[in-house]
């Protein structure tokens, strides 16, 4: 597979699925890149590589996020048409959770080659009105101090402003991204759906994670985890353990029947 949209890493084995990885706000392709390591080997990672970022940022932007989840799902698409049976699976964290989101449904609707299932992160429910004040029309400043108290910031970019600056840019539209999208009701997924949060993320409250479960006609399952906005990064190994877990080999694209977890699981911190 040859696309500008994909960074791919090869399992030793034959790597009969695929997993694309959707970045976070103001990340690129490569904050995935060391999950090869502990996945096992029949799973292939598809890093998503968005436009207007890393070797990518000359590519213009779409304005919205749904044009840039549409571009996506044209792309996974046109990758999965030259291995139809190949099973693959979406998986995103915060911004990447919503692209992922919404490229699930162009996949399943549009295209009508749905996931395996969608793996979501770090991420309220799409239906519910945004709970914190906008902050993509903030100032430097303020945008910095919001961005780590998330922990989301290398301190280190600090000794360089233009680094910094060009960091906070490109932030700033990803913000903008999410800030002006609007779910749309219906096109619930015919694939499996599981979310990832951690207990003591303060704009993702659990219960909000729970009105994730309206997205998805088959098995929905929840798991908390200890940690703030980045936990994902803190428990690495478990997430991609229940990850496995939850899409089995034997699961096929669009089959939700396949899928091991009961309708509705919710699972409580475990500290």
């Amino acid at each position: 597979m040859s696309s500008p949209w994909f960074a791919l890493q090869r399992g030793r084995g034959a790597s009969p699925r695929r997993l694309y990885c959707v970045p976070y706000a103001g990340a690129g392709h490569t904050v995935y890149r060391h999950w090869r390591a502990l996945l096992n080997d029949d799973i292939e990672l598809a890093l998503v590589k968005l436009p207007g970022r890393a070797d990518r940022y000359r590519d213009p932007r779409p304005d919205q996020l749904v044009d840039v989840a549409a571009q996506l799902a044209d792309a996974v698409a046109e990758a999965q048409a030259a291995a139809p049976a190949q099973p693959y699976a979406l998986f995103g964290h915060s911004m990447g959770a919503l692209i992922a989101f919404e490229a699930a449904r162009r996949l399943a609707y549009d295209h009508g080659v749905p996931p395996a299932a969608l793996f979501v992160s770090g991420r309220r429910a799409p239906s519910l009105p945004q709970r914190a004040a906008p902050v993509s029309g903030a100032g430097d400043a303020e945008l910095l101090r919001y961005v780590r108290s998330l922990g989301g910031f290398p301190d280190a970019l600090l000794e360089h402003p233009e680094v910094t600056a060009f960091f906070l840019a490109g932030l700033r539209a990803d913000f903008a991204w999410c800030e002006t999208h609007r779910h749309v009701e219906g096109q619930r997924l015919p694939c499996p759906l599981t979310v990832y949060t951690g207990a003591q993320d303060p704009g993702v409250p659990t219960e909000d994670c729970a009105a994730w479960a309206a997205c998805t006609d088959a098995a929905f399952a929840l798991r908390c985890f200890p940690g703030g906005h980045f936990f994902l990064f803190q428990h690495e190994a478990q997430v991609l353990e229940d990850l496995q877990r939850r899409w089995p080999a034997s699961a096929r694209n669009g089959a939700p029947g396949d899928f091991p977890a009961p309708p509705m699981d919710l699972v409580h911190p475990t500290f």
